[in-house]
């Protein structure tokens, strides 16, 4: 009884709503529109009647939505204008009419119903015999009643959540328009769906839940790969390979979509339909991978990129990937990078052969005569000719000869063709020398060659640098004398020479006459008075040194022995020193070029100085002078270069190497005990250091380092 009086309500709230609304059904005039029927003529093939003036007509066929052709066929056209309606029929393939009037413009009709009132007025303008097309629709709002048989099932309509239905099984529905809806009652698994159609006579719909069906089934999966993924229901599920594969999920009826999906494999999507049995669902997924081979000679070394991450050296084994472009980077040194972007397509292998093109020539350096030293970018390379592939780029040379001044030479290599750079010839630095002996006539050598000359006498045009003198006269003792010639000066060299009784002498009569000569000889007695003598003579030494100097975050230490070896004129000694230099620090390079890296990311200073390498030859001049009435205090300088030092650090796996040559110097002072000697000085040197300009940029640079020497020495 209570359903009934429920459904009686709501016709009556229905119909009461229809009375007093206003203008219910809607006719579209913006849809108006003429129906082209014959693309030849233009003229409908179905012809259209004439009225009752014989004036010609024309047709409109009017869609009325969300009305039934039951309430259509109560529909009456009423013409405002003058225009005879000569036919209004309800269509049979669709709601709606099809109204025939005469064709004049301006023509205002409207519809009138009995139940839902008047429409709104149009205003259309028809051509003779044109046939046209236009909507309407019912905007009556109805509240439905939904029974089921059971309390608390939802109700959906047009997949609209709407409520639950009560202890009397039912919900009602307000505001819903007239026409088709989809209707669905869920309750546990079930989830049964209708089609309704809203009117004025259909406001009460039944949907009847089967119990059975609401227990929720189980839908299972067996994955392949057994650690796939689904996604199902607002749920995930992991497969694993203990589990086999298979993922288990509980599900109520109805449709669900699903994907499933796993790293380097193409994802796959579903759907299924649980009803009321248990559903099992195989997927395998299909392999979203395929391979890379990099192949190619003359590759042993070459560092491969891939999608900007280091793979390693050549050769490489072939390398699994995602499908798809990928870009492959190929550095190998003295080359051009090679850059290539490939397709990966899913279980295939792609190969690439890179073509490396060369950044380097094949260079000779010819310089004048086999003595002269080649120096390529301040660095000895050989003697006379030196041959070498050099990379692109601007280069320094130049030919180096002992007492010579060389022309440096500026190459630019870039083009991989072979090219012979020939050098400038050093031109000789001349000074001379004014050589006297006592006795004189005596005999010149010059580092071993006769002069020609007797002293005493002046030699020209004799090349810089260190000499050896010697002095020959029969009767005496040969004399030699270390001399240092500088450009456009004379140096002089004053020789006594000393008897030697194994020698005869001149039988000229004056000096055999006094027999007894030999006894008053103080040639002995000169003897000491030359020997000691510390003017003209040369002096050597070798000394141990250990020195250090610091920078900031690290301290550098070094292990010196050296020789020096020059010419001592009185208290003044000038020579060249030569020797191995061993040092040693407690910071890793890669270490601090990391580090570097950060502060540059940071926005810091982005530098850090580097190790000068493990080992280094220091070549240098030194300069002595010996103060006191005993010369055995001294003040000592020391200025020159370090040579053919090197060290490597490691940044993004790529190793660098670099050249630790500098220069130095020293100040000090020193004391002279005997032929022993022990000196302390200030000491200055130029140290590598790197500084980042970019991520993948780092420029290495010099600069001072400040430390203590300490040295132990003796002369001979």
């Amino acid at each position: 009884m209570k359903r009934v009086l429920a459904i009686l309500t709501l016709l009556f709230v229905a119909f009461a709503a229809n009375a007093q609304s206003e203008n219910l059904i809607i006719i579209d005039q913006n849809s108006f529109r003429p129906v082209q029927t014959d693309a030849l003529t233009g003229a409908n093939i179905d012809p259209i009647s004439v009225d009752s003036s014989r004036r010609p007509c024309a047709r409109i066929k009017v869609k009325i939505n969300r009305m039934t052709p039951e309430d259509i066929n109560k529909i009456d056209v009423k013409i405002i204008t003058n225009n005879q309606l000569t036919k209004c029929k309800t269509a049979d393939y669709e709601n709606g009419l099809i109204l025939e009037m005469t064709a004049k413009p301006a023509t205002r009709f409207y519809f009138n119903h009995p139940e839902f009132g008047q429409s709104n007025e149009v205003t259309l303008n028809l051509d003779q015999s044109k046939e046209y097309y236009m909507e309407a629709s019912l905007n009556q709002l109805y509240s439905i009643v939904v029974n089921s048989n059971v309390e608390g099932a939802e109700v959906y309509l047009d997949n609209i959540y709407k409520g639950v239905t009560n202890h009397n099984y039912n919900l009602t529905v307000k505001e819903v328009l007239p026409g088709e809806h989809t209707l669905k009652v869920v309750y546990g698994g079930a989830a049964p769906e209708q089609k309704i159609f809203v009117s004025s006579s259909a406001i009460s719909f039944k949907q009847h839940i089967n119990i059975t069906a609401a227990v929720p089934q189980h839908v299972v999966f067996k994955l392949t790969p057994m650690d796939a993924v689904v996604e199902i229901d607002g749920s995930t599920l992991y497969g694993t390979i203990e589990g086999e594969g298979y993922v288990d999920k509980l599900l109520r009826s109805g449709s669900y979509d699903y994907m499933v999906s796993a790293p380097n494999y193409h994802t796959y999507k579903g759907s299924i339909v649980v009803r009321d049995q248990k559903i099992t669902e195989t997927v395998t997924l299909k392999p979203a991978v395929g391979y890379l081979h990099i192949a190619g000679s003359n590759l042993d070394d070459a560092v491969v990129y891939i999608d900007g991450k280091n793979i390693g050296k050549m050769p490489i084994s072939p390398q699994m990937l995602p499908s798809g472009e990928h870009t492959v980077r190929v550095l190998m040194a003295r080359y051009k990078p090679y850059e290539v972007k490939v397709v990966v397509v899913d279980e295939q292998t792609t190969t690439v052969t890179p073509e490396l093109e060369p950044n380097f020539a094949k260079v000779t350096l010819q310089a004048s005569d086999s003595e002269t030293e080649i120096w390529l970018n301040d660095n000895f390379v050989a003697n006379g000719t030196y041959t070498a592939e050099l990379e692109f780029g601007s280069y320094a040379v130049e030919g180096r000869k002992v007492g010579h001044h060389s022309m440096p030479k500026v190459f630019d290599i870039r083009t991989s063709e072979p090219t012979t750079i020939t050098l400038s010839a050093p031109t000789p630095i001349y000074g001379a020398i004014d050589i006297s002996s006592t006795p004189m006539a005596a005999k010149i050598l010059i580092d071993g060659k006769d002069c020609g000359k007797q002293t005493p006498d002046t030699i020209s045009n004799v090349l810089v640098g260190v000499h050896t003198i010697t002095i020959i006269k029969q009767g005496y003792k040969t004399n030699n004398q270390k001399v240092v010639v500088s450009e456009n000066q004379v140096s002089e060299v004053k020789v006594q020479l000393v008897s030697d009784d194994s020698i005869p002498k001149p039988t000229t009569a004056p000096e055999v006459k006094p027999p007894k000569a030999p006894k008053p000889q103080k040639t002995p007695k000169q003897h000491p008075q030359t020997a000691p003598q510390p003017k003209n003579r040369f002096e050597n030494s070798v000394d141990l040194g250990y020195s250090m100097h610091a920078e900031p975050g690290r301290m550098i230490n070094h292990i010196g022995l050296n020789y020096i070896g020059g010419l001592r004129a009185n208290r003044i000694f000038v020579g060249l020193g030569l020797g191995a230099e061993f040092n040693f620090d407690g910071i890793d390079n890669s270490y601090a070029v990391d580090n570097a890296w950060q502060n540059f990311s940071n926005h810091s200073s982005g530098g850090t100085m580097m190790s000068s390498g493990a080992i280094s030859v220091p070549l240098y001049l030194h300069f002595r002078a010996y103060m006191g009435s005993r010369s055995r205090t001294f003040v000592a300088v020391s200025a020159g270069g370090k040579l053919f030092g090197s060290d490597s650090f490691t940044y993004y796996n790529q190793t660098f190497k670099y050249n630790t040559n500098g220069v130095f110097a020293d100040l000090g002072f020193g004391l002279q005990l005997g032929k022993f000697y022990l000196s302390a000085a200030a000491t200055t040197q130029t140290i590598p250091c790197a500084e980042f300009a970019s991520e993948k940029q780092i420029d290495l640079k010099s600069k001072l380092g400040y430390g203590a020497k300490l040295s132990l020495g003796f002369t001979f």
